[in-house]
C-alpha cells in the first residue's frame, strides 16, 4: 500500500503553490486528519549532468489503513508568466493501480487570456465555464474512475495513454515562434564564433561538408551539462559562454550550432520539441510548457519542400549529420523563425536506414573446435547506439558481456579478440570484431567417435543454436 504523497514542481519565483492531503475515511470511522508536505528536495538528484530548480514535495499520508479514503489538493497560482507568449499544461484524471472516487480541476485566468483546452479519453466530461469580474473559470468534474493499468509504451504519439485535459494560454504558434526567436537571436552573435568557423570550414564548400566539420568540433569539445535555474530553463547561454565553459544543455548547444552554421552561410534555426515515446504536444494548443528538448533545423537547398532538410541533435555526440535519435523522430517541433505558423514533424528514418549487418567466418580445424570471427556493421540508429555503447573499448562490463556471448553462441572457451572502429571517426563505417579460436559450435571429429543418432553437421549445429536464441 502506497502511504506517501509525491508532487513534482518547479521553483519559479512568480509562481506560488500549496498542497495538502487528509485521510477522510479510515476503515469504518470518519476522520479529518490533514498534513502538509515535510520534504522539498531537488527532483533530479540522480542526474549528474543536470542542475535545475525542479523540486519534489513528499509527505507521509496520515491515518492510513486498508479501505482508507484520501483527499489530495494541489493549488498553483502564477502571478507572471515564465514565457509571455503563453503557457500550456496537462492534468491527468485517475491513478495507476489506485481507484479514484472523485476528481475536480479548476482553471482560472484573466478574461483577456485566450484560455483553451482539449479533453482526451473523457467522453462523458462536461466542463462548466463561467465569466465574471474580468476572470474566466472552467471546472472539470469527474466521478469514480477505476484503477488505471500501466499504459502501452508503443502507442502512437498522438494517442493518449490516460484520460487527460490539456490547456493553454497562447494565442498562436506563430506568436510563440516570433517571441522565442527574439530570445535566441539576441544570443546568436556571429562575431563570437567567426574565427573558429573560418578555421573549421576552410577548404570546404558544400553545405554538408561545412556542417559536418562544425558538428564534429562541438561533439568533441562541448559536453552536455544543463544549468537550468530560473529563466535559464528556457533562455540559452550565449555562444561565447558555452564555448568558454565547454559545456551546455540542449538549448545552449543548439544555439551555439545555429550561430556557427549561420556564420558559415548556412541558414539554421533552433527547434523545440517534446522528446521520447510519450504523448506528443497538442498541435492546437500553443504554449510553452510541454517542450523539453531543443535541436536544430536546417532548411533544404534547391529542393522540394522538405526534400533536403536537415534535423540535427547537437547533444548526440555519436550520430552522423542529419541522423536523429529515436526519441526525436516524428515529433512535432516548433521551428523558431518568423514565418512559422504551425508545428512541423521531425524526420523519421525508414527501416532500410536502420540495419545491423553481421558477417560470421567459421574456419574449421582438421580436428577439434573451429575459429570464428564475427564482424558487425551497424547502420542508421544502430550505428550511433553502437558508437556510444562501445566508446570505452576497455570497459570491463563490455568484455565480460562479449565473453559470455561467445561462450553461449559458439560454445567457446574464451573471447580471444575484440576490436572496434574509432567511435568519433565518421569518415568510415563503424564496426566491431569478435574472435574466438576454440568454438565448439563448429567442431571437426572422426566419424568413428561420434554417435550417429546425435550427429549434427556444422551448419545444422549453428542454425539450431541461432533459432534457440532468437
Amino acid at each position: 500500500m502506497n502511504t506517501t504523497l509525491t508532487k513534482h514542481h518547479t521553483a519559479f519565483a512568480a509562481r506560488s503553490r500549496s498542497s495538502g492531503v487528509r485521510s477522510i475515511w479510515c476503515g469504518s470511522s470518519a476522520m479529518a486528519t490533514k498534513v502538509s508536505p515535510v520534504s522539498d528536495a531537488p527532483a533530479r538528484q540522480d542526474q549528474s549532468d543536470l542542475y535545475s530548480d525542479s523540486r519534489v514535495l513528499r509527505a507521509p499520508l496520515p491515518a492510513m489503513a486498508p479501505g482508507s479514503v484520501v483527499e489530495q489538493e494541489w493549488t498553483e497560482q502564477e502571478t507572471a508568466p515564465l514565457f509571455s507568449a503563453g503557457s500550456v499544461g496537462r492534468y491527468y484524471f485517475g491513478r495507476i493501480a489506485t481507484p479514484v472516487q472523485h476528481s475536480r480541476l479548476l482553471l482560472e485566468a484573466p478574461s483577456v487570456l485566450p484560455l483553451r483546452y482539449v479533453t482526451q479519453l473523457l467522453p462523458d466530461l462536461h466542463p462548466e465555464r463561467t465569466e465574471a469580474d474580468g476572470k474566466v473559470k472552467i471546472v472539470f468534474d469527474r466521478g469514480p474512475v477505476p484503477a488505471e493499468d500501466p499504459s502501452d509504451v508503443n502507442l502512437p504519439s498522438d494517442v493518449p495513454a490516460f484520460p487527460v485535459v490539456t490547456f493553454s494560454t497562447g494565442s498562436s504558434w506563430q506568436q510563440m515562434a516570433q517571441d522565442y526567436a527574439k530570445t535566441v537571436d539576441s544570443h546568436v552573435n556571429s562575431a563570437e564564433v567567426q574565427t573558429l568557423v573560418a578555421k573549421l570550414t576552410q577548404g570546404r564548400h558544400r553545405r554538408d561538408e561545412k556542417a559536418e566539420a562544425i558538428l564534429e568540433y562541438l561533439s568533441k569539445n562541448v559536453r552536455y551539462t544543463g544549468i537550468e535555474f530560473g529563466e535559464a530553463a528556457i533562455v540559452p547561454h550565449s555562444p561565447s559562454e558555452t564555448l568558454a565553459h565547454k559545456y551546455g544543455d540542449c538549448k545552449d548547444k543548439a544555439t551555439l550550432l545555429v550561430a556557427m552554421l549561420r556564420t558559415a552561410d548556412i541558414p539554421a534555426y533552433v527547434a523545440l520539441l517534446n522528446a521520447g515515446q510519450r504523448t506528443d504536444v497538442s498541435p492546437d494548443l500553443p504554449g510553452m510548457g510541454m517542450f523539453d528538448h531543443a535541436i536544430v533545423f536546417v532548411p533544404g537547398e534547391n529542393a522540394p519542400a522538405g526534400g533536403n532538410d536537415l534535423w540535427i541533435d547537437a547533444t548526440d555526440d555519436y550520430a552522423r549529420l542529419g541522423q536523429l535519435p529515436l526519441g526525436d523522430q516524428g515529433r512535432l517541433a516548433l521551428i523558431i523563425r518568423p514565418e512559422t505558423q504551425r508545428l512541423t514533424p521531425t524526420s523519421v528514418s525508414s527501416p532500410k536506414d536502420n540495419v545491423l549487418l553481421e558477417q560470421r567466418e567459421i574456419d574449421l580445424a582438421e580436428n577439434g573446435p573451429a575459429r570464428v570471427v564475427e564482424t558487425s556493421q551497424p547502420q542508421g540508429y544502430f550505428e550511433s547506439e553502437f558508437r556510444r555503447f562501445y566508446a570505452d573499448k576497455d570497459d570491463k562490463d563490455h568484455r565480460e558481456s562479449l565473453t559470455n556471448y561467445v561462450k553461449n553462441q559458439y560454445l567457446a572457451e574464451r573471447l580471444d579478440r575484440f576490436d572496434r572502429s574509432d567511435p568519433t571517426d565518421f569518415s568510415k563505417p563503424f564496426e566491431i570484431v569478435v574472435e574466438t579460436k576454440k568454438a565448439k559450435r563448429g567442431i571437426t571429429e572422426p566419424f568413428g567417435n561420434v554417435e550417429r543418432g546425435i550427429q549434427l553437421s556444422v551448419r545444422d549445429r549453428f542454425l539450431w543454436h541461432r533459432e534457440g536464441l532468437e
